[in-house]
C-alpha cells in the first residue's frame, strides 16, 4: 500500500489584544491647578472591542473626569482632576484601570 504525505504550514497568531500608554507617567503640579494626563489605547492583532477606563486612589472629595471614559479600539482619552483639595506634600499613587468590553 502506498503512503502519501502533504507538507503544510500553520501560523499561530497572538489573540487580539490592546495596549495602554499614559503620558506623563508622573506629574508635579501646584495645589489648585488642574492635573491632566493622556491615555492612549492601541489595538493589536485585530482587536475590535472597547476599553473602559476608571481611576482610583484620589483623596476623598476629589473626582476625576475621563473624556471619553471608553475608547473604541484605538484612541486617546484625557484624565483631569482638580488639586485644590489634595494634600500639599507627598506623591499620590493613583491606579488607572482599563477593562476590555466586547
Amino acid at each position: 500500500m502506498a503512503t502519501k504525505t502533504i507538507n503544510f504550514t500553520v501560523e499561530v497568531l497572538a489573540p487580539p489584544n490592546w495596549f495602554l500608554a499614559l503620558s506623563p507617567m508622573a506629574l508635579q503640579v501646584v495645589q489648585g491647578v488642574v492635573a491632566s494626563f493622556n491615555v492612549t489605547a492601541t489595538a493589536q492583532g485585530g482587536y475590535v472591542g472597547s476599553i473602559a477606563l476608571s481611576l482610583s486612589g484620589l483623596p476623598a472629595g476629589v473626582t476625576a473626569t475621563i473624556t471619553p471614559s471608553t475608547i473604541t479600539q484605538t484612541g486617546t482619552a484625557t484624565i483631569t482632576f482638580p488639586t485644590a483639595a489634595m494634600p500639599v506634600a507627598g506623591p499620590l499613587s493613583l491606579i488607572l484601570t482599563a477593562v476590555a468590553t466586547p
